[in-house]
């Protein structure tokens, strides 16, 4: 099922620290490469842009039904993400993001960069991002090292289980040293935007969309990837 993917017409290919990508920022138009999640010239979140044209694969029960368009590295690391069901409560349509490995759409991005990952990564703690980005390092074989600000643990049941994997090193300091990887990272939202290809492919189009927001990079790559599917439709985030 071909969708339009709004694919630009020029872009840079180069060479940045997870390989051969395309990094785009859609406030000042910087093409090139980064060391982080933000543009170097204008400080907005870059994208990663999409591999080609979306195209569904029905037959696969995860995102790797949008593989078209996603920048997984050699080898896809997928533990059954994403495909996840909508509910109705009280006649509101909502997505049950808790259904993914972990319980959170964060599953979605950790599928993708994880992918593109090799050797030991190196990340600070934040709960449930940490906690998947752990688990599908798990999967990949790849250790992890999570650094804990003692002053700042709060989230005891995403620390507990990562205290219980294998793969996971924990460090209790109050800054990291050479982290990898953060929240925000082009290649996490790559699989994030996902939820969008599958709100239209289950339900069509949509006037609104409500969306829990924190740092708002969940809200901004959703409403990037579901204008490539709709037009006119509304979002509204809400902290909670």
């Amino acid at each position: 099922m071909p969708v339009n993917s709004n694919k630009v017409s020029a872009y840079t290919i180069y060479v940045n620290r997870w390989g051969t990508l395309r990094l785009r920022c859609l406030r000042c138009g910087y093409l090139g490469p980064s060391d982080g999640p933000l543009c170097p010239r204008c400080g907005f979140p870059l994208i990663v842009e999409p591999r080609g044209v979306l195209r569904i694969d029905r037959e696969k029960p995860s995102i790797l039904r949008y593989a078209s368009v996603l920048n997984y590295g050699n080898k896809a690391v997928t533990l059954g993400e994403g495909l996840t069901r909508i509910r109705r409560v009280n006649g509101v349509m909502i997505k049950d993001e808790s259904r993914n490995p972990t319980g959170s759409f964060m599953d979605r991005g950790s599928s993708v960069l994880i992918s593109n990952v090799s050797g030991e990564v190196k990340v600070l703690f934040e709960e449930d991002f940490t906690l998947s980005i752990a688990t599908y390092a798990n999967a990949a074989g790849i250790g992890i090292r999570v650094y804990v600000n003692p002053d700042h643990v709060g989230a005891y049941a995403e620390l507990l289980r990562l205290s219980t994997m294998s793969n996971v090193t924990i460090e209790f300091s109050e800054g990291g040293h050479g982290v990898d990887i953060i929240y925000g990272e082009p290649l996490f939202l790559d699989g994030v935007k996902t939820i969008a290809y599958e709100l239209y492919e289950q339900v069509g189009e949509v006037e609104g969309v409500v969306l829990p927001m924190e740092r708002g990079y969940l809200a901004w790559r959703f409403m990037r990837a579901l204008g490539n599917c709709v037009s006119g439709a509304s979002l509204v985030t809400c902290r909670g």
